[in-house]
């Protein structure tokens, strides 16, 4: 049975829910779009330049690494423009048709994809370049990546975690046989970047000591870009979120921790450590501020059930730009207090605003962190109340660091990749 096959069965009988949201629907449609027959892309008086969006192709939700993907296009691009040895071509796929496709942009907006029906043939001096977490497309594709590689273009992905590996029991049953197979069999013909100098090295570790016959492997690292930040791409705000605005005002300290719900965020031991400190009697507030992730419906039930909800603990499931500003503006301090990150965006965007920084002591935030971190052990309960206590009789000061632009993460990768995009 494929690998598909065995991710839909999976989600069937674990979560058949999932095949009603929106994003596997328009994956569907995008499937059935892709049957058109196709021609060949020919090839023209350059090398291509082939820049995955298969992911993003089909549903754009947002997330993180849809993110960096359309910024780093966006700056890839413009220094494409001036190259007289790439031309950059936009390429997707699905798990259920033969080949990658050429896409192109309509009306000049990122997003707004155009079906050419043709498919790529890479050739030598050729690169495949893929940002995206594409991996069941991926693996279906094997064969043809590999096949790219041995005609001489290079097959560059990205790994942006090995969470799945690491963290197992924080994702649905069959994320980590997926990624692990993934990884085995993409490292036997692509080169990898990944988003941090500590997942570069665990990638690394993992590779060599669970697939040893792997022995000529380019692993690079960079930064992405955090000038994104502070965009307002969406606003509104509800009657609640503007109480809560107010109610900031009223307490000696709120803090904030913000991203999906899910096991490996940290939720459930913040919560409880202040369950503890407002008996303590501290006049501090809580927001959480993130839509519900996976394996968090009794979670999500406790925390809509608490008692303190709306006095001084605060949920909000959906939050536009504009009031993620405001919450972040009335806050004294930000928790991020996960498990694992790949990068640690979180932090970069609470120290991109000036604000205290209270993070979990794990090594991506010990390398990404700025100066002034205030680190504690959220690995249980009490861990986490007395490290959290112990902030509030001696606060930090506020952190701030410069943020690397797009343009200078961009450069930071083609370098590390050894791409010379003019010579």
């Amino acid at each position: 049975m494929s690998t598909v096959l065995k991710k839909i069965l999976s989600i069937l009988l674990t979560r058949p829910k999932r095949l009603l949201q929106q994003d596997f629907r328009y994956r569907v449609f995008f499937i059935f779009k892709s049957i058109i027959p196709k021609k060949t892309l020919k090839k023209g008086t350059k090398a291509y330049f082939y820049f995955d969006v298969t992911t993003i192709a089909q549903y754009d939700n947002r997330t993180g690494v849809q993110r960096v993907i359309r910024s780093f296009y966006n700056e890839l691009s413009k220094l494409v423009a001036s190259s007289k040895k790439y031309d950059l071509v936009l390429v997707s796929c699905t798990a259920f048709t033969k080949g990658y496709q050429v896409l192109n942009i309509s009306n000049n907006e990122f997003g707004n994809f155009k079906y050419t029906h043709k498919n790529i043939n890479p050739s030598n001096g050729d690169i495949f370049f893929s940002l995206d977490q594409a991996l069941i497309e991926q693996l279906q594709h094997a064969a043809e990546l590999k096949r790219f590689s041995e005609k001489g273009c290079r097959v560059i992905l990205t790994v942006y975690d090995l969470l799945p590996i690491q963290l197992p029991d924080c994702f649905p049953p069959e994320v980590s046989g997926i990624f692990d197979q993934w990884l085995k069999r993409m490292a036997e013909f692509s080169e990898f970047l990944c988003d941090s100098e500590t997942v570069a090295s665990d990638t690394k570790k993992y590779i060599y000591e669970h697939f040893p016959h792997i022995n000529h492997l380019n692993i690079v690292w960079f930064y992405p870009g955090a000038n994104f930040l502070g965009n307002i791409s969406t606003t509104g705000i509800t009657e609640s979120q503007e109480i809560y605005l107010k109610k900031t005002q009223c307490f000696d300290f709120n803090f904030i921790l913000v991203g999906t719900v899910e096991p490996r965020k940290g939720h459930k031991v913040v919560l409880n450590a202040f369950k503890q400190i407002w008996k303590d009697e501290k006049n501090v507030s809580l927001c959480f501020i993130g839509k519900k992730g996976w394996m968090v419906d009794s979670l999500v039930a406790e925390i809509e059930e608490q008692a303190r909800l709306n006095n001084n603990f605060f949920y909000f499931s959906n939050a536009s730009d504009y009031f993620l500003e405001k919450a972040y503006s009335c806050s004294d301090a930000v928790i991020i207090s996960s498990k694992n990150e790949g990068f640690g965006l979180p932090i970069i965007e609470a120290a991109f605003r000036n604000k205290r920084i209270i993070a979990n002591d794990i090594p991506i935030f010990r390398e990404v962190g700025p100066k002034g971190t205030y680190f504690i052990d959220f690995t249980n309960d009490d861990t986490s109340y007395r490290g959290l206590s112990h902030f509030l009789t001696k606060p930090s000061s506020p952190c701030n660091m410069n943020i690397l632009t797009w343009e200078s993460s961009v450069k930071l990768a083609l370098e590390k990749l050894n791409i010379n995009l003019y010579g």
